[in-house]
């Protein structure tokens, strides 16, 4: 069943409050609440940006844009078109670009929100500590016990269950087998403490759609 969790409107209010935007912060919150408490949602959802402001709160050394973080956040997976063509952090950045600028924040607020939505595609390098921050608050869910990833796992098949088991398994194998291949999955050190649970996770999960 998808996950019907809302968006923390305490810490939206906040976001909002706190980086000066303007106007009624309620409709834009209202809009990605929509999408991420929509009836295909099974991982990509209201549970999975609430845990990544949870997460960032807790991050060491803190990032020099907080606000900006957590606005990229909310919106990184706002759009899901699940059509494979790797447009949709693309189509989010612009999405919540254009949102924020309707708030009357400044370009270099919003250009920031957008690059630190784009690096969580992971295939764009981040670039500065920040954005490091950013797509590895997104691959948290490798590191988390084998029954939260394996969660994790079957929600994103859900998502996905328009897509033939065999080629949704080849493709998820490569995948996985990227993020398995890497010298450090996590770029900072504060993600370091989910590195060895994550490869764990990965392996096995590798392993079952390749006998599968």
């Amino acid at each position: 069943m998808p996950n019907k969790e809302k968006l923390n409107f305490g810490i939206w209010i906040e976001l909002w409050e706190k980086s000066g935007a303007q106007g009624d912060p309620q409709p834009l919150y209202w809009e990605l609440n929509d999408a991420y408490t929509a009836k295909d949602r099974y991982y990509h959802n209201g549970r999975h940006i609430n845990a990544g402001w949870y997460e960032l709160k807790l991050v060491i050394p803190k990032p020099r844009r907080p606000l900006q973080l957590g606005f990229a956040i909310a919106g990184h997976d706002f759009i899901q078109n699940r059509d494979g063509k790797d447009a949709d952090e693309i189509e989010s950045a612009n999405f919540m670009y254009q949102r924020l600028g309707e708030a009357n924040l400044p370009r270099y607020f919003r250009r920031d929100v957008s690059k630190l939505i784009l690096v969580t595609d992971h295939q764009t390098l981040p670039r500065n500590y920040d954005e490091k921050v950013s797509a590895d608050l997104d691959l948290v869910v490798f590191g988390k016990s084998g029954e939260e990833f394996d969660l994790y796992c079957a929600g994103t098949r859900m998502e996905y269950k328009h897509v033939p088991d065999e080629v949704y398994n080849s493709t998820r194998v490569w995948l996985l087998g990227k993020f398995l291949g890497r010298e450090r999955i996590y770029y900072t050190d504060y993600f370091k403490r989910y590195e060895a649970q994550a490869r764990i996770n990965l392996q096995r999960e590798i392993d079952r759609l390749s006998n599968t």
